[in-house]
C-alpha cells in the first residue's frame, strides 16, 4: 500500500517537476535570443534549472528503484550521480 502511494503521489510529483523544468529550459532558450542582457540572465537561470532537473531525475530513479525492488542499493544511486 505504501509503495502504491509513493508511485501515485510522489513519483507523479517528481515527473511533473521534470516536465516543468524542461519547459522552463525551453522558455529560457527562447528568451536568450531576445537580447544580450536576456541571454546573460537566461544563461544564469538555465544553469540552476539544469541542476534542479538533474536532481529531479536522480529522485525519480531512486524512487523507481525502491518501488521496483522494495529495497535500496546505494551503488545504483552512485551510478546515476556519476552520469
Amino acid at each position: 500500500m505504501v509503495s502504491r502511494v509513493f508511485q501515485q503521489r510522489e513519483l507523479l510529483r517528481i515527473q511533473e517537476a521534470i516536465t516543468t523544468f524542461q519547459r522552463a529550459l525551453d522558455d529560457l532558450g527562447k528568451a536568450a535570443k531576445r537580447s544580450a542582457q536576456a541571454r546573460g540572465l537566461a544563461g544564469f537561470v538555465s544553469e540552476r534549472v539544469e541542476s534542479l532537473l538533474a536532481l529531479a531525475r536522480v529522485g525519480e530513479a531512486v524512487l523507481s528503484t525502491i518501488l521496483e525492488r522494495d529495497r535500496v542499493d546505494l551503488s545504483e544511486i552512485k551510478k546515476i550521480a556519476d552520469n
